[in-house]
């Protein structure tokens, strides 16, 4: 909370910005394939006016291609602030894509949620950990994909660390799951590697 409360999180946020897109654009020029990078966005570097001016920055000095960058807010974040819209809509106009995280902890109102300019959610783990065929989770994880699929957002289901859970997202349609039942995390060395991996064998 200090490094929030001090401003230290916008030297830090952008050193992790550099750092992942530098990352990312790296595997671009090998044999790895072209994999998009996320990257969490804090409250108070989503406040701050030169949010938007450093991806850019970060962007042109890296050379990654602004559309494999993803950046991720908190739903909180994006129906609590009454500048969201437009900080948003500036983000994505650099090209990158924008994506609700934790989604369906905040209750969010669907009216609002439809003026937000942003392209994927993601589904609380809370929702998808411990799911079981005709239980209510799994209830809320459909209905939360019937909604997205109606406002054309990609959905991913986090948190999935069995394979159960992976069939029943699978099962209610998301687009895309990640959790320890899909692989643990890794260093960039090691990613790279299963990157390297996945391509020589054709996959």
């Amino acid at each position: 909370m200090a490094v929030e409360q001090t401003g230290l999180i916008l030297p830090i946020g952008k050193w992790v910005f550099e750092t992942a897109c530098g990352w990312a654009a790296q595997l671009d020029s090998t044999e790895s394939g072209a994999p998009s990078v996320s990257v969490n966005i804090s409250p108070r570097q989503f406040r701050d006016a030169g949010l938007a001016e450093d991806v850019g920055q970060v962007l042109e000095s890296t050379g990654l291609d602004p559309s494999r960058l993803h950046l991720e807010i908190t739903e909180s974040m994006a129906l609590t602030s009454d500048f969201t819209a437009a900080a948003l809509t500036t983000l994505r106009g650099l090209g990158v894509r924008v994506a609700i995280d934790d989604f369906g902890t905040g209750y969010a109102a669907l009216s609002r949620l439809q003026e937000l300019p942003v392209d994927i959610v993601k589904i609380d783990s809370s929702f998808v950990h411990g799911v079981e065929s005709g239980s209510v989770n799994e209830a809320i994880v459909q209905a939360i994909v019937r909604m997205a699929r109606a406002l054309d957002f990609y959905v991913i289901a986090e948190g999935v660390e069995t394979e159960l859970e992976l069939d029943i997202v699978r099962q209610s349609n998301c687009d895309a799951a990640q959790g320890y039942y899909l692989g643990a995390p890794l260093s960039p060395k090691e990613l790279g590697e299963k990157l390297a991996g996945f391509n020589s064998e054709g996959g």
